[in-house]
């Protein structure tokens, strides 16, 4: 039972820190769009968002508050970035779009800082040599 146990704890924690880094590499990904011609897979983009949607069944909620926060700004960033490039750079719109856009990519950062600190506990190998 212990050994099933010890087992259990390690594949939880396999889990847990694979949502971490997609969360992680999520924000990188979104990071290398660095003008409006610069695209992202969108494949990779919905594989990031399945694998942190794995975070319902192995985080509490304010974890899964702040995935729920890092998904919510990368689609303002797509849209704002939709935005921008449909539209003309002469229009007034178009630099209040670049304002937003730049606001959005800020916030995603700051979420980016947040993310050790809120996880630490989470994955704290404490918790795979804790006995229950």
């Amino acid at each position: 039972a212990e050994i099933a146990l010890d087992k259990l704890k390690v594949d939880v924690h396999k889990e847990r820190y694979e949502i971490y880094s997609a969360a992680k590499s999520l924000i990188e990904a979104m990071g290398t769009l660095h003008d409006l011609e610069t695209t992202i897979n969108p494949a990779i983009i919905r594989a990031f968002y399945v694998k942190i949607d794995e975070a319902r069944f192995f985080f509490d909620s304010d974890i899964r508050e702040l995935l729920d926060r890092l998904h919510q700004q990368c689609e303002k960033i797509f849209q704002a970035r939709a935005k921008m490039k449909a539209g003309r750079m002469d229009d007034v719109q178009w630099g209040k779009w670049g304002d937003t856009l730049a606001k959005e990519e800020a916030t995603l950062r700051e979420l980016y800082t947040q993310m050790p600190s809120r996880f630490e506990n989470a994955l704290a190998l404490q918790k795979l040599t804790k006995k229950t």
